[in-house]
Formats: C-alpha cells, sequence, structure tokens
C-alpha cells in the first residue's frame, strides 16, 4: 500500500478497514478450529468449520472489494455506487478492475472487458487478472453460494430440483490445504488490483513477480497433499499426548 497517513483516509475507509480486520480474525478462529479437528480426529467437526472457512475466505474477498473502493479516495461516489450496483460479486470485482484500468489509461468506463481498448502489455495483463477470476474466483463463489444457502452436504442446480453432481463433488473435497492456497492466491489477487487504484507504479514494477506467486498457489494447490498435512497433524497431536502423559507421571512420582 502507498505510503500515506492513515489519519488523512475517509471515515468509510477506516470503518471498511475494521471490518476486513475482524473478518481476517474469524478465519484465524475458524482455521484453528479445523486443525483442532483434525488432530483429535473429529470428522464431523472438520466437515462443519471446513465449510465455514470456505465460506468466510470469499466473505474476505468481497470486504476487501469495498476497502479497495474507498481507498486514498481513488474512486468518486458514483464509480463505488457503480460497483457495488453490479448483480454478482464476479461483476463486482471485474467492474472495479475495469474501472481502474480505465481511470489509469483515461478509457471511458465499461462494464464489458477492455481486451481491445489496451496495448498489448497491458491486455495480457488485464486479461490474465480476468483469467484468474474465470478460473479461481468464480468456482470459490459458487460452492460459497451453495454453502450459504444451506446446501453443505449436496448441492442443488440453479433452476431445477436436481442434485448438482458437480458442485456436490467440489463441496465435499473442500479441505483447508485447498482453502489456505486459495486465500494467499487471492490475497495476492487483491494487493495487484489495490496496486492499480492507488499506486500504479507498484504495479507495473511488481506485476511479473506477483502473478507469478499466484501461478505458484494454483500449481500447488494440485501438488499440496491434504492428507500427508492430516497425518502430521495427527501424528504431531498424539506425540504431544505422549509427552503430556509422560510428564504427568512424572511429576506424580
Amino acid at each position: 500500500m502507498v505510503s500515506t497517513n492513515f489519519a488523512n483516509y475517509s471515515p468509510l475507509y477506516k470503518q471498511q478497514c475494521q471490518n476486513v480486520k475482524l473478518i481476517e480474525s474469524a478465519y484465524d478462529s475458524i482455521e484453528k478450529k479445523v486443525k483442532e479437528a483434525i488432530k483429535t480426529e473429529d470428522k464431523n467437526e472438520e466437515v462443519v468449520f471446513t465449510r465455514l472457512l470456505s465460506n468466510i475466505t470469499v466473505i474476505w474477498m468481497e470486504a476487501s472489494i469495498l476497502k479497495i473502493c474507498y481507498d486514498n479516495n481513488y474512486f468518486t461516489e458514483e464509480d463505488i455506487l457503480k460497483i457495488r450496483e453490479s448483480q454478482s460479486l464476479e461483476q463486482r470485482i471485474t467492474s472495479l478492475i475495469n474501472m481502474a484500468v480505465c481511470k489509469r489509461h483515461n478509457i471511458p468506463f465499461t462494464r464489458k472487458q477492455l481486451d481491445t481498448e489496451l496495448k498489448y502489455t497491458e491486455r495480457a495483463r488485464y486479461k490474465g487478472l480476468i483469467q484468474l477470476i474465470q478460473e479461481d474466483f468464480t468456482e470459490s463463489i459458487n460452492i460459497r453460494n451453495k454453502i450459504a444457502h444451506g446446501q453443505w452436504k449436496f448441492a442443488y442446480s440453479n433452476g431445477s430440483n436436481a442434485l448438482d453432481e458437480i458442485v456436490t463433488a467440489k463441496i465435499n473435497s473442500e479441505n483447508i490445504v485447498g482453502i489456505q492456497l486459495k486465500r494467499n492466491l487471492f490475497k495476492n489477487l487483491m494487493e495487484l488490483i489495490q496496486h492499480i487504484a492507488v499506486d500504479f507504479d507498484k504495479y507495473d514494477s511488481t506485476f511479473d513477480v506477483m502473478y507469478e506467486k499466484i501461478e505458484g498457489y494454483k500449481h500447488n494447490k494440485e501438488g499440496r497433499n491434504y492428507k500427508e498435512y492430516k497425518n502430521k497433524l495427527i501424528e504431531s497431536y498424539k506425540r504431544g499426548m505422549v509427552r503430556k502423559k509422560e510428564s504427568l507421571s512424572r511429576s506424580a512420582v
């Protein structure tokens, strides 16, 4: 973020910072609950708190979008209302990117994508951001929407009373490892978008490094093994319990 005296920011930005901070605290608390459930091999609790962790991750994204809107008074009130009036969260984040890019390049704002309006390098970067939203963020939104509507075990098709087997499988395959990687991906994505709005020089100089990080998280999502992570937590917990019992036994002598 640009080095600016926090006191100079608008009340709305300061308020939204508090919203984001509270959500981040909630994420940390829920993540601890998931780990505790894994260690104690409480499968039901793990499922419950994993659903909540998945939900809070997308909630954080939604709150972060509004935080960027209020940051540094870059967007006018009319701009922000246009972004907030988008019908879906996916459209909201796309509108945020479009508006920020339009402002930076003095292009009249449009809700449509900017494929034909930008020079090659900027167009390639823009397409990369939009692709991330379409490939990674949209899926998380769909899962969050099902969870938010009480479809925690079985998800149903929109517009028909039928089981959506694809989304059901995705919901039930969610785990802490995948969610952690997605959260890191989203954090880097939001930082890039923030740089467009408030520090374009930094966006220009750090884009390649940050985008490589995001691609790394995407690759790790496929390669990082949840079962190994789970087994390590369980084994570590068991060893800790053994040491605790041994310590108590020695104290009792």
